[in-house]
């Protein structure tokens, strides 16, 4: 594979319902509940700009005018931002399928819930390391802040992704920031498919996902209690 000299592209996924967090979804998609009086997207977005990512591709669902109107194209945080606009029902999977055309042939794919404290040239070179189709970032979870749902071995390769997080050998956590070829395009089916429940296992059987193992904890507004820690870790910064 061809050595990556750096990630111009990230894309998030901001379409869900966020349920978990209602009432405060009513009326707003999830990531623009505000953390301190600013929506939890612009933390991300702001991010990504001081990690040198030119382009921004937003996968939308679930009131698209709130995040649409917010962020217009982009110039207001540095960056040029996109928007693809699926039906709310549409899984990680179909979302970022719809959007092929947008997509570079690598980029930085997020959740819109969750912080790590990137340092995109790292992941780069863990990616150049190991040259796999995705790598994604794996939180140790040392302060068992939630439970584990991805088994990392010695030599870095994902073993298994357990969305049930029961399997025994677990030993981290998938935090969200991978990057990503755009090659998995083609093990997305055409139904309406979960990127994690479909195309990881593919990943794992081809040796094709590896895990970056960080001590740097995540934060998550996925449900109240989350979101109220987030709000007093960013009041810290």
């Amino acid at each position: 594979m061809t050595e990556l000299k750096k990630i111009r592209q990230a894309v998030i996924f901001a379409g869900g319902l966020g349920t978990r967090l209602r009432p405060l979804t009513y009326d707003r998609p999830k990531p623009m509940v505000l953390v301190n009086n600013r929506p939890f997207l612009e933390y991300l977005v702001r991010q990504l700009k001081e990690n040198d990512i030119e382009e921004l591709v937003l996968l939308l669902g679930y009131l698209p005018d709130r995040i649409t109107e917010y962020f217009g194209d982009g110039h207001t945080f540095g960056l040029s931002i996109r928007y693809s606009i699926t039906p709310v029902e549409d899984e990680r999977g179909t979302r970022l399928r719809k959007a092929a055309s947008m997509l570079d042939d690598y980029f930085l794919v997020m959740n819109s819930d969750s912080y790590w404290p990137l340092d995109l040239q790292k992941l780069v070179d863990f990616h150049n390391k190991h040259n796999a189709l995705v790598s994604m970032t794996v939180y140790t979870n040392k302060d068992a802040v939630t439970k584990n749902n991805v088994l990392v071995d010695a030599q870095g390769i994902v073993r298994k992704y357990d969305v049930t997080r029961s399997h025994p050998a677990l030993n981290g956590v998938d935090a969200a920031y991978r990057i990503t070829s755009k090659k998995i395009l083609k093990l997305i089916p055409e139904d309406n498919v979960s990127l994690e429940e479909t195309v990881f296992p593919q990943l794992i059987f081809q040796n094709q996902l590896v895990g970056y193992l960080t001590d740097d904890r995540y934060w998550s507004i996925g449900t109240p209690e989350k979101l109220a820690a987030t709000e007093r870790f960013f009041r810290l910064q």
